[in-house]
């Protein structure tokens, strides 16, 4: 959960003109967007919208799926109707992207016991659709055999997707971890930056892909600790 806490603290550094971020003021930001979420759900297609185009028409159910995770981050009752509402669209999502996917993944780790089944079942098809060999995913079903077809960003969210699951006591392999660490290293560029080209010599690090890049060695930091082997470094 660490990208959406980090996403609150810097949408609120740009909302709010004092120097001064405390907690009151963090809280305060975070119960704002709570409150212009809940007023944007739709019974029907809950946070979708009607005729989306673009990337949002090759991810079905992105919109919710993110919303239904920051509001659950900001401790609103899993039973309003609001989150119940999105909880069921999603699971009928029969085919979803890996990114709605990895989101759906992360839900299910911040729900009761009773959803232990879909996470479960959705980690395994996260795990299945990995692609060892260039330690990431693709947009869809298909593991990627290539570093140029795998998605850096995608890697973000599955690998906060596994941690999540594994944080759950979900079993994850841990190649899992030793793949996303090797792609993410081999895709640094000389000043510390990551571009969205997974390559280290081409495209331009910029700022948001390097939180990904950073965010992807992070979370394998945590789940190594202090047991990482030669072969796994």
């Amino acid at each position: 959960m660490s990208i959406l806490f980090l996403s609150v603290v810097i949408s609120t550094t740009c909302a709010i003109s004092s120097p001064t971020i405390d907690d009151r003021t963090i809280s305060q930001a975070i119960n704002m967007m709570k409150t212009e979420l809940v007023a944007r759900h739709d019974s029907v297609q809950c946070w979708e919208e009607e005729h989306a185009g673009g990337w949002l028409s090759k991810h079905e159910g992105g919109t919710s799926a993110i919303a239904t995770l920051a509001l659950l981050a900001s401790d609103i009752s899993i039973n309003s109707t609001e989150l119940q509402q999105s909880l069921d669209y999603l699971w009928e999502i029969k085919n979803p992207s890996t990114y709605v996917l990895s989101l759906r993944t992360s839900i299910w780790s911040l729900l009761p016991n009773r959803f232990e089944r879909r996470l479960k079942k959705d980690t395994k098809r996260l795990i299945a659709t990995m692609g060892i060999s260039c330690g990431g995913w693709g947009h869809g079903a298909r593991p990627p055999t290539s570093l140029k077809a795998a998605s850096p960003l995608v890697r973000q969210f599955g690998m906060n997707a596994l941690r999540e699951a594994g944080r759950n006591g979900v079993s994850i392999p841990t190649q899992c971890w030793s793949a996303i660490a090797d792609a993410t290293l081999a895709t640094q560029h000389r000043n510390g930056g990551w571009s969205y080209e997974q390559s280290n010599s081409s495209g331009k690090a910029t700022p948001n892909m390097t939180v990904a890049g950073l965010n992807c060695l992070l979370g394998v930091d945590e789940i190594f600790k202090d047991n990482i082997s030669k072969q796994d470094a």
